[in-house]
């Protein structure tokens, strides 16, 4: 699965802030979550790397 290791974090209320989706890398040997890296090929699609 591609998106093994991805996490997708759903804001949808926040008081004095916008909401919306993050995606964010899920750390299982710590159990955690770190920011993604997104790198990009030539022909302009996205990959993620841990």
């Amino acid at each position: 699965n591609p998106n093994r290791g991805v996490a997708e974090i759903i804001i949808g209320k926040h008081r004095n802030g916008p909401v919306g989706k993050i995606k964010l890398a899920f750390l299982e040997k710590f159990t955690s979550f770190e920011n993604l890296q997104v790198n990009y090929e030539e022909e302009g699609e996205a990959f993620v790397t841990e």
